[in-house]
């Protein structure tokens, strides 16, 4: 990835997820926060992000380095399912459950 990429991906950029066993997906992201891998005293703060899948409207968290901004063609080929964001409050996320991760890992708000 490009350095310059990960610079212009900010809350409520449109993202490209990669998906363990589909295609990548059209995201939103919702919130990043920078976690420590508490496993390493000598981590360094990575950013991860909260994501919203455009077409089930499922919660993940993310390396911001693992994604890149969605083409205007991804977007109208992966468009969002007003069904699953229905519900979608914006403030409502308890961004302190996020933990750091290295690769796609579902979230849970409960």
């Amino acid at each position: 990835m490009h350095p310059t990429e990960t610079t212009m991906i900010r809350t409520g950029s449109l993202v490209m997820c990669p998906q363990s066993c589909t295609a990548p997906r059209v995201a939103k992201i919702i919130n990043i926060v920078e976690r420590r891998d508490e496993t390493d005293d000598a981590s360094v703060p990575v950013k991860i992000a909260l994501v919203k899948m455009n077409y089930n409207g499922y919660l993940y968290t993310i390396p911001v380095s693992q994604l890149r901004k969605a083409t205007d063609a991804e977007k109208r080929g992966d468009k969002k399912n007003n069904t699953y964001w229905r519900n979608h409050t914006p403030g409502s996320y308890k961004l302190e459950r996020i933990g750091f991760v290295d690769e796609l890992e579902p979230f849970s708000n409960y």
